[in-house]
Formats: structure tokens, C-alpha cells, sequence
């Protein structure tokens, strides 16, 4: 069989990027913890769980960033841990 070639592009783009901190607040429910699972406003379907951020920890380089779509929390976590993520596109 032959191999398959990665570009970096999804749905016709290849301008995705990870999120800012603003950028997954900015869809949560308030006031947090929110009472329903996950704690988004808007529709689809997202495991309610933790999500990277384009932030690398300062004190831990091999930490990065995510938000809990279950409590709105913003943690901590080390980086080769299988989390999710959630791209966005545009200018952050």
C-alpha cells in the first residue's frame, strides 16, 4: 500500500491552529461550574473533558495549558498526555 501524505489541512484549510485561553472561555456557560455537560454555548458534539491551549507552561516547558469543559478550570498538564483539542482558524 502507499503512503499517505499529512499536509496539516482540514475541511479544505490549512489555517487551524490551538486556541487561546479567551478563545475556549469565550464558549463556556456562565456562571461556572455551569450544572450541564459539557459547559458550552454553543451546539455540537464535545466530550466534555480537558482541552489543550496554545500556552506552554513557563516554570515546566514540558507542561501546556487547557481548559475543563467540565468545571471552566484553566490547568496545567503535561504535554504527552492524550488530551483533546479544538482548533480554531483566524487570528488570535
Amino acid at each position: 500500500m502507499g503512503g499517505v501524505a499529512t499536509t496539516g489541512c482540514f475541511a479544505a484549510k490549512c489555517d487551524w491552529r490551538l486556541p487561546t485561553v479567551e478563545e475556549l472561555q469565550g464558549i463556556l456557560i456562565e456562571p461556572l461550574p455551569c450544572g450541564t455537560l459539557p459547559c458550552l454555548t454553543i451546539p455540537g458534539e464535545t466530550v466534555s473533558s480537558f482541552y489543550w491551549l496554545s500556552c506552554t507552561g513557563v516554570v515546566h516547558p514540558s507542561n501546556g495549558w487547557g481548559v475543563s469543559f467540565t468545571g471552566g478550570n484553566v490547568i496545567d498538564d503535561v504535554k504527552s498526555y492524550g488530551h483533546y483539542v479544538r482548533a480554531v482558524r483566524g487570528g488570535s
